[in-house]
């Protein structure tokens, strides 16, 4: 081998491993065929009350994005972030009608997009600072402190559009950037019940015309080898799936995601 060719292996052999260090592996034909964000997600905290859309929102995307600006991969570092979904969820509520704000709880009808408007708006706090679910009477408090996170805007993939292929590799694009997808799901119970590594959806299962949602979740990786190629979902209940991850694959997910969206910081 020659000099320039040995060069030229070697950096191929760096960037391959600086790749699998970020979460992607590389297929034989030189393709990305799996990614994972799952290093950096955090896990010591689960949604409580009707909170999805700010969970999913906020604590789970929001935190990975910062972890992987930051290449924070380390849970127990003290610089290793994960946002407070109530705060979210609080300022949801808050800019109900009183008339609704005073019959209903944080998180009741809420959903992703509301969540990301509240996220480029107001911004959150770490988690550590605002822990409650619900407390809208703290919010204005914390309200100057989250302004450092607010985000500069969310995009939604039109899905009308796209063929569920195109869907499905439109949200492996994003995911091999490293920007985790939202996604807003019909949440049938074959895939709310699941405690395997693989969601599986009923085979006689037919996905609607109009896919009716009522559960949001994040989307943080993929691999094209798992049942034929699978999505790797970070629910927001520590016993659902494998502590709180489970795959599910894309022709199922396509049967139940209404719509996703991508964070832009």
């Amino acid at each position: 081998m020659g000099k320039r060719a040995t060069i030229e292996f070697i950096g191929l052999k760096a960037i391959i491993v600086c790749l699998v260090l970020q979460g992607l592996s590389i297929s034989a034909k030189g393709q990305v065929d799996s990614v994972s964000l799952r290093q950096y997600c955090p896990t010591k905290e689960w949604q409580r009350g009707a909170t999805c859309a700010s969970y999913a929102t906020a604590y789970t995307a929001l935190s990975i994005m910062h972890n992987v600006l930051n290449n924070n991969a380390d849970e127990s570092s003290s610089s290793f972030k994960a946002f407070s979904y109530g705060f979210v969820a609080s300022k949801m509520k808050m800019e109900k009608p009183w008339r609704i704000r005073i019959r209903s709880k944080c998180g009741l009808k809420a959903t992703a997009d509301h969540a990301l408007r509240v996220l480029a708006g107001s911004g959150t706090v770490e988690y550590k600072y605002f822990k409650d679910y619900c407390a809208c009477n703290k919010v204005d408090a914390q309200i100057s402190q989250a302004q450092a996170y607010r985000t500069k805007q969310h995009e939604e993939l039109d899905r009308d559009v796209l063929t569920d292929l195109q869907y499905t590799e439109k949200i492996k694009d994003f995911l091999k950037l490293q920007v985790p997808v939202v996604a807003s799901i019909n949440q049938i119970k074959a895939f709310g019940s699941t405690h395997n590594a693989l969601v599986r959806i009923p085979e006689e299962y037919v996905k609607p015309d109009d896919i009716n949602t009522n559960h949001v979740v994040c989307i943080i990786g993929f691999n094209d080898k798992i049942a034929n190629g699978s999505f790797l979902i970070k629910n927001n209940y520590s016993n659902w799936g494998k502590g709180g991850f489970s795959y599910i694959s894309y022709s199922d997910m396509m049967k139940i995601i209404g719509s996703s969206y991508r964070i832009v910081l």
